[in-house]
């Protein structure tokens, strides 16, 4: 056994020592290793028993690495919508219009201004639509909920139709970019789930139970409710809306 293997028994036994002059050293003896094929006073470390264990030697640094990146990719922009749109919510109140967002929580602030649409259901749209988009990125990109990404594509899909309905509805040209936006991000999105979902069969964080379960439970829950609720203002605003565009001359 060579100096620089018998280091290495040292460095996990619990009675080494760490000096300037020699580095690793014996602490009973305080010399450096001087056994041959086995120390007879060598006693493993618990504390480097653990860390050896939780390192896989077949891992590659790359694996290391991207697990500490988004295990769904492309679920970052979901927070981005979501933090775009509260942004949208702020700029509108000051009279200041903004492209980037979601188009429902938008045209719910009309429906508040003008009377259209409930309180409650409105305010529940434009708070709660972006607050699910910002918590669905936390979901898919640490907790590795494919459910919670599908949901995130549904909610885009529907604010796209909403930005397409009324484009359709106003000949409003400034939409065309908004719709272009969704469907970029829609196709963006598609392609990263389904090359995701080729990749690994099972996340292990979804067939876990206990907490993970939980939270992905009561983030389906929540979600459902804030699009019923969203249908639901889209439902009321339109009707009224559908009326106002008509008698404008749209």
């Amino acid at each position: 056994m060579n100096s620089t293997e018998k280091v290495n028994v040292c460095s996990k036994c619990k009675y080494r020592k760490f000096t300037m002059q020699n580095g690793i050293v014996c602490g009973l003896t305080d010399a450096k290793p001087a056994f041959e094929d086995e120390c007879d006073s060598y006693v493993e470390d618990p504390s480097e028993a653990s860390l050896a264990e939780s390192y896989n030697e077949e891992e590659s640094v790359a694996d290391v690495l991207a697990d500490t990146e988004e295990k769904l990719p492309g679920s970052s922009w979901f927070k981005t919508i979501g933090w775009l749109s509260l942004l949208n919510i702020v700029l509108n109140m000051l009279g200041v219009s903004f492209i980037f967002g979601l188009g429902l929580t938008q045209i719910a602030q009309v429906g508040i201004e003008f009377d259209i649409v409930n309180g409650l259901l409105g305010w529940t749209t434009i708070l709660g639509l972006p607050l699910i988009m910002i918590y669905t990125w936390w979901m898919t990109a640490k907790s590795s909920s494919r459910v919670a990404y599908v949901i995130g594509m549904l909610i885009y899909l529907f604010d796209a139709y909403v930005s397409y309905w009324l484009w359709d509805l106003t000949g409003d040209s400034s939409l065309i970019i908004d719709l272009v936006i969704h469907a970029a991000l829609l196709v963006y999105f598609i392609y990263h789930f389904a090359t995701y979902s080729g990749k690994i069969q099972k996340p292990e964080t979804e067939t876990a139970g206990g907490a993970a379960d939980k939270n992905l439970l009561m983030y389906v829950g929540v979600a459902v409710v804030v699009m019923f609720v969203a249908f639901s203002t889209f439902a009321e605003f339109k009707e009224v809306f559908e009326i106002l565009a008509s008698l404008s001359g749209y």
